[in-house]
Parts: structure tokens; C-alpha cells; sequence
């Protein structure tokens, strides 16, 4: 089909299957929508990585024509993978990452896939126009359709893998899970990496087994792909701000969850019916607060005026320190015939302390003597 398309048809062929793409993820996103003027700044970020993008496989292909220009599959290999593949992955991630890292409208792991998906596309979509551009007036629609259905699916497959790693490690982050987040980030980076330059090498080479492998490999990935979206829909989840990470955050309530809940979370661990934490780790037990204590209050009046401490029966023969005696009380389980006398109480007649000889003029002190006998230093008068 050879038909001459002026340059805006051309514009518009190239980019209708990236736009196509990032409507269809915009309404994956069934939670919270994105702003679109954040993703028009992705888009439009993804459009300007392509220029890095072009110099650093300009030097890349300088160097690799130089170590490796003399072999065969070893050099389609190395300029899949390291001279086009991480570059153009590389510059794609950095698209989406420097907008929406720390954005607080970042609050869902699927919008990792959101935000990825649309800095790809706008890389994709400018590298599509620029490849028509350059083709021949009579091929220019045969290749943007072949690209249309090939090259830009192929970016989106990329950065639906990567963009979903992206989420997690966010995800991790905002629990506080540093490590977590560093490996899911490198993750996504190395697959989407690899499957970038696995499909640059089938083509680069030219192999008739390797093009049969490279149409099974698009179609066992496209597969994979929307598995992939469909899995990343069910895991959704709501990231939270863990208060050790309150720095990166301006102007934000450390104790909150941000987005909206205020149940903080941290940890993993969930309380007063937020969203549940990561099935791996497990709540603690919520303690209920205890009633404050209130110390008892002690009535003034004297004991032998019916005062009796709570709990203790009257029949035990308690006593405060300190507080005098009626007459005949005897401790529980002290024998009267010991001789036993609470200190400072007055002894009855015929007291005898215990152990102690009843010599001829003995008086324990402060205590009246019987028959007659008082020390000289002891008032007659005293109770």
C-alpha cells in the first residue's frame, strides 16, 4: 500500500497508538484517577528523554563498534541490551521518576503503572514520528502500521512491567521497608531491560529462527502483559506515609496517613479499620486503655466510730497504725495468755512482757504497775 501522507497524517499515524494505549491505562485505573495535567507533564517529560536517549546510543554504538564491531551475535547482543535497551529504559524511568516519586497523588500502586506507561508512551511516540519522518513518502503508512502493532506495544509491555515493580517499591517505601523498595525498583529496571533487548536482538539479527521466535516471544509477552494488569488491578492498595519517612514529605502530618485516612499505620501493621497490611506480617493485639485509677477516699472518722477499711472484716481485728486500741482487743492469732501489747497502747493489769523476769520493782515503761509497785520517774495519773 503505498500512499503519500503529508507530515501532520504522518505526526498523527505515529502517535494514535501510543494515545490508544494510555487511554485504555488510564481507565485500568479503577481507584483514583490521575490528574491529567500531571500526566501530560509525564508524557511530555517521556517526549523530551529521547534526546539523552539519542546521544548516549550514538556514544554507545561508537564504543561497541570499536570493542565488538568483528563478531556476529555477540555485537547484535550487546547492542540490544546495552546500547539501546537500559539507555532507552533508563531514560523512560527517569521520565516518570522525577514527577511522581515523591507526589502525593502517587498514593496507589497501580499508578506506578500509570505513570510509567505514560513517559513510555511519550518516548515511543516521538521515536515513531521520527522513524516515519525519515522513511520514504510511498512506505510511510506501511510502517506505522507495522510499528503501531509491533513497536509501540512492545514499549507499553516494558512499562507495564516496570511501572508495576514501581508501585511495590513505592508501596514498600511508604511502610518503611527500604530494602523492599530497592529491590522491586531493580527488578522492574532489569525486566523491562530484558525484554527490551531481547526483542531488539531477534530483529537486529535478521535470522530467520530467530524472527519465528521473535513473533512467539511477542506473543507469549502480550499475553504476560495483560496478565500482568489484571493481577496488578487485584493487588491494589493504598500506600501509606510511615512517620521515620515524614522528611521526604512537605508539610504533611506524620501520625497520618496520607490520602485521606487517619489511621496511621506504620510498619505493616494495621489499626482502627484501616486497610489491611501485607498478608506476611501480622497485627499486634490492640490494648484497650484501662480506667484511671482512683485511690479510695478515707473517711475521717475515728475507728470506734464504725470505721472499717474496705475488704476487711471487722472480725479479723484490723487496725490502722497508729490508732488506739479499744479495750480488750487482741490481734488475730497472737494467744492473750503471751502477753502481747501493741506498742504505745496502755496494758491492763497484770501485764507481764514475755521472756522478761518478773523481778521485784520491773515496769516495761509507760505502762501503770499493778499491786501497788510505780517507779519514781512514772506518773501515778497516767493511762
Amino acid at each position: 500500500m503505498n500512499i503519500e501522507l503529508n507530515t501532520p497524517m504522518v505526526i498523527l499515524i505515529a502517535l494514535i497508538p501510543a494515545v490508544a494505549m494510555m487511554i485504555f491505562i488510564y481507565f485500568q485505573d479503577s481507584h483514583e484517577k490521575e490528574p491529567i495535567g500531571l500526566l501530560l507533564g509525564i508524557f511530555g517529560l517521556g517526549i523530551l528523554s529521547a534526546i539523552p536517549a539519542i546521544l548516549l546510543e550514538w556514544a554507545a554504538d561508537k564504543f561497541i563498534n570499536l570493542t565488538f564491531g568483528g563478531t556476529y551475535l555477540i555485537y547484535h547482543a550487546v547492542t540490544a541490551f546495552f546500547g539501546v535497551a537500559i539507555i532507552e529504559e533508563g531514560v523512560k524511568f527517569l521520565a516518570a521518576y522525577m514527577l511522581t516519586w515523591r507526589n502525593r497523588h502517587f498514593n496507589y500502586k497501580f499508578d506506578g503503572i500509570v505513570y510509567c506507561l505514560f513517559g513510555s508512551m511519550g518516548f515511543a511516540g516521538i521515536e515513531n514520528v521520527m522513524y516515519l519522518l525519515m522513511e520514504s513518502n510511498q512506505s510511510q503508512l506501511n510502517l506505522g502500521i507495522q510499528r503501531g502493532l509491533l513497536a509501540i506495544p512492545a514499549h507499553a509491555m516494558c512499562a507495564i512491567f516496570m511501572g508495576y515493580f514501581y508501585g511495590n517499591a513505592k508501596f514498600k517505601k511508604s511502610y518503611g521497608d527500604r530494602s523492599g523498595c530497592h529491590k522491586n525498583l531493580i527488578m522492574g529496571f532489569l525486566i523491562a531491560s530484558s525484554l527490551h533487548g531481547f526483542y531488539d536482538f531477534c530483529l537486529l539479527t535478521g535470522n530467520p529462527i530467530l524472527t519465528v521466535v521473535f513473533f512467539i516471544f511477542v506473543a507469549v509477552a502480550d499475553g504476560f502483559t495483560i496478565h500482568r494488569i489484571i493481577k496488578a488491578k487485584k493487588e491494589d492498595q493504598k500506600m501509606y506515609e510511615a512517620p521515620v519517612f515524614r522528611q521526604y514529605w512537605v508539610n504533611s502530618n506524620p501520625y497520618q496517613a496520607y490520602g485521606g485516612y487517619q489511621a496511621p499505620v506504620y510498619g505493616g501493621y494495621t489499626y482502627g479499620g484501616a486497610p489491611s497490611a501485607p498478608p506476611a506480617q501480622a497485627a499486634p493485639p490492640v490494648v484497650g486503655q484501662r480506667p484511671a485509677y482512683t485511690p479510695e477516699v478515707m473517711s475521717q472518722r475515728r475507728p470506734d466510730a464504725g470505721y472499717q477499711p474496705q475488704g476487711v472484716p471487722q472480725s479479723q481485728g484490723f487496725l490502722p497504725q497508729g490508732v488506739p486500741q479499744q479495750a480488750g482487743f487482741q490481734p488475730q492469732g497472737v494467744p492473750q495468755s503471751q502477753g502481747y501489747q501493741p506498742q504505745g497502747v496502755p496494758q491492763q493489769a497484770g501485764y507481764q512482757a514475755q521472756g522478761v523476769p518478773q523481778q521485784a520493782g520491773y515496769q516495761p515503761q509507760g505502762v501503770p504497775q499493778s499491786q501497788g509497785e510505780r517507779p519514781s520517774a512514772t506518773p501515778a495519773e497516767e493511762i
